[in-house]
């Protein structure tokens, strides 16, 4: 399997952002299932199968407001996010590492 593929199937899933692990230079995303502190919200990612994404922001009662677009990798550390509203422009992020439990990615 390629290292794009790799990447593509580590991706796979609903990652919420546990802001609490980030670093300066990175954000960190556990899988749904993790044991996640009290917060406020949280915002994060599902990649779906044939490119479907769903961001998944906070809302303003502290609830989930979702937006949906595409998703593709771009090369084995750098995926490309389309939004279908078009109020946002395309944008890529690098992956520092994905593994079953934890996406990191560079601010």
């Amino acid at each position: 399997m390629t290292a794009t593929r790799l990447l593509e199937a580590c991706l796979a899933g609903r990652w919420l952002h546990l802001h609490e692990e980030d670093s300066r230079g990175a954000q960190v995303y556990r899988r749904e299932g993790y044991s996640f502190p009290p917060a406020r919200g949280r915002d994060g990612f599902e990649f779906g199968p044939d490119g479907e994404l769903t961001y998944l922001g906070i809302a303003p009662a502290d609830g989930t407001q979702e937006a949906h677009g595409r998703w593709r990798v771009e090369s084995p550390d750098r995926v490309r996010i389309e939004f279908q509203d078009g109020r946002s422009e395309p944008s890529t992020f690098e992956v520092v590492s994905c593994d079953e439990d934890t996406l990191t990615i560079k601010r």
